[in-house]
């Protein structure tokens, strides 16, 4: 698969034959790319859905996930968990600024905040991130939110911290 190759239009039919085919309730929080593309906060093409949060959890899913990818062009991770590794960064209240992509079936997806994606793509600070936060168009008052909340994490990861106060002080 090329990358850049999942639209919106593709993963809206990818959660639908998703939601077709699985019968148990299923809770996904998006993150990554996608999110950002769904929120009309970036152009930026994207290969995969990052999923932050997951109820009851993707390996269940695992056979499904990479049939569905396969009939779609997808490819067979095109919906994967990898990110969860950032969800030590979510803020407690994260669950009140998620927005409903939609339900499908008996699958609820959901998109990471506007908030809660600066954090990560800063705390991330890669240069795919950066580039996002810059599409992004942030307001100083985004900014400074934003360093407020790396602070939280300060204990929790000095480096991941430190690097995205850097980041933020460059946008300001």
């Amino acid at each position: 698969m090329n990358p850049g190759n999942l639209s919106t239009e593709r993963a809206r039919r990818a959660f639908t034959v998703l939601g077709e085919r699985w019968h148990q309730p299923l809770e996904l929080t998006l993150c990554g790319g996608l999110a950002l593309l769904l929120q009309g906060h970036s152009q930026r093409g994207t290969d995969d859905v990052d999923v932050i949060a997951c109820t009851p959890g993707l390996p269940p899913l695992a056979a499904l996930i990479a049939e569905i990818g396969e009939e779609l062009g997808l490819g067979r991770r095109w919906l994967n968990d990898e990110a969860k590794t950032f969800a030590r960064f979510l803020l407690p209240d994260m669950i009140q600024r998620r927005t409903v992509l939609g339900v499908f079936g008996e699958v609820q997806v959901f998109l990471l905040g506007r908030r809660d994606l600066v954090l990560l793509k800063a705390l991330a600070h890669r240069l795919v991130d950066e580039e996002d936060l810059e599409a992004m168009r942030l307001t100083v008052d985004e900014i400074q939110v934003a360093q407020g909340d790396v602070l939280l994490f300060g204990r929790v990861d000095q480096r991941a911290t430190e690097g995205a106060l850097a980041l933020l002080r460059e946008m300001q």
